[in-house]
């Protein structure tokens, strides 16, 4: 299916772009790189379920690395010579270099699984298609959305453009998916979990403690943007630091909402998503078409931000309203939101004393070992005893299908 979009929209692309035909042509190449990564990455996606399922999350993150480093390294030897193309190379070098990963643990340690695609009947099909086809439509709404900035970027402004643009997006791509690959160990023992009260209440303390180092993480890296992009391509870029703010706030944004998504699939209610997921698709293509002919290559940004905004912030909570047994607005804006404050708080006096120096690397140790200890500190007091037995109770929590620990004394009707 993903080959079949893939093919459709790169057949389409000449008609819907007014660039020249070398120009197009890269594009498609682009697009047709872009779709065989997502079909290999979604062809082989059971090998996440079974590490997952295991709860051997270093396998995943030893694939995240190992690919975030082959993307890297092609993008980096490509880019001058191919053009565009190479953002296309570079992530299907992900999606290989992650695989080879999953590939190699599963054979060596999940012998019963048979890579090679096995027959199945139609009974189970359907059960699985049920279940996976809105997970999977999340899954490439959010690749399509990405893409999408790249290829209007490159479109209407130039091969240096959308490199500064991927260097502003790098860090906070980054730092998001490790903030939800750690949030999402908890997704095995969430579903396992048969009490709908203990899993609201693991839900809201998760969501408060997530937003608060979100926050400090993404708080600290607006303020030593400058720093960032120096490491990451070894000049200073108005544009590329730029963008990351922009993409910080993006996942600021997405935060409080992360978690009840993940408590929606755990209940097998996923597909409330998919309209969601869908209409946000469509209006990131219009608002970013429009705001990059707007304000040039930011504009992409700032469309993404306007969209996620406007879906997580506002629209989410309504549709999700009668799913939980408490009011996601709510969550959101008097749980999450103030927690997001908070961290953004201790980066800003954490970073605070480094700020007359110029950017540099020592500036971006510095800043960012302080902000570790002072936002670890500042955690852990703000979560007060009870709030911190919890967290060890769910870190030791080892045995995949066991239910997830109440809370151990009134400290989250406290928090509440």
């Amino acid at each position: 299916m993903a080959l079949l979009a893939t093919a459709i929209l790169s057949l389409c692309l000449p008609f819907v772009t007014s660039a020249h035909s070398a120009s197009t042509a890269q594009d498609q190449a682009l697009v047709v790189l872009v779709g065989v990564s997502a079909a290999i990455y979604l062809a082989t996606a059971t090998l996440d379920g079974i590490a997952a399922g295991r709860q051997r999350f270093e396998v995943q993150a030893a694939g995240a690395v190992v690919g975030s480093i082959a993307n890297l390294t092609v993008v980096i030897l490509t880019l001058g010579p191919i053009g565009i193309v190479a953002l296309g190379w570079g992530q299907l070098a992900f999606v290989l270099g992650n695989r080879v990963v999953s590939v190699t643990w599963v054979s060596l340690r999940e012998r019963w699984f048979n890579i090679v695609p096995q027959r199945v009947t139609r009974s189970e099909l359907r059960a699985v298609v049920g279940f996976a086809i809105p997970i999977l439509v999340m899954t490439v709404g959010l690749q399509v959305i990405g893409a999408t900035d790249l290829l209007v970027v490159g479109v209407v402004s130039s091969t240096a453009a959308v490199a500064l643009y991927r260097v502003g997006t790098l860090a906070p791509n980054g730092a998001v998916a490790l903030i939800f690959t750690g949030y999402d160990t908890v997704f095995p023992g969430l579903s396992a979990t048969p009490d709908a009260e203990t899993q609201d209440d693991i839900t809201r303390f998760l969501t408060r403690a997530v937003c608060f180092m979100g926050g400090a993480i993404f708080g600290a890296l607006i303020l030593l943007r400058n720093d960032v992009v120096l490491l990451l391509s070894g000049s200073n870029s108005h544009l590329a630091a730029s963008i990351t703010i922009v993409f910080s706030a993006v996942w600021l944004v997405n935060l409080p909402v992360h978690g009840m998504s993940l408590l929606l699939i755990a209940r097998g209610r996923q597909r409330l998503l998919v309209p969601l997921i869908v209409s946000e698709v469509v209006v990131n293509v219009g608002l970013t078409i429009a705001f990059v002919f707007a304000f040039g290559p930011i504009g992409a940004a700032i469309a993404t931000l306007v969209e996620f905004s406007i879906a997580d912030l506002l629209v989410f909570p309504w549709l999700v309203r009668h799913e939980f047994g408490y009011s996601p607005m709510r969550v959101i804006w008097l749980e999450g939101v103030p927690a997001i404050a908070l961290g953004l708080a201790a980066a800003a006096v954490s970073v605070g004393p480094f700020v007359e120096l110029s950017p540099s690397i020592e500036r971006l140790l510095l800043g960012s070992g302080t902000t570790l200890i002072i936002s670890v500190t500042a955690g852990l007091l703000l979560l007060g005893q009870g709030g911190r037995h919890r967290v060890v109770a769910l870190l030791r929590r080892r045995a995949t299908g066991a239910s997830l620990p109440m809370p151990i004394d009134p400290f989250v009707a406290g928090m509440e």
